[in-house]
């Protein structure tokens, strides 16, 4: 037990928490490839909509 002030405390755990069940059963959900790919699709689009901008005020 871990004693912090004012008199609460932490009751530490010895064992880890559990997988959620996708993990442990070896599921790779299409909704998380999904989100990924669109979270990489929206940083390149970002960065070349910088790039863009980048090069129209290096032109003025």
């Amino acid at each position: 037990m871990i004693s912090l002030a004012r008199g609460y405390s932490i009751k530490a755990c010895a064992t880890a928490a559990p997988a959620p069940d996708s993990v442990q059963r070896g599921i790779f959900r299409t909704e998380i490839i999904v989100l990924d790919v669109v979270y990489a699709l929206g940083a390149i689009a970002l960065f070349a909509l910088i790039g863009v901008v980048a090069k129209a005020v290096e032109k003025l």
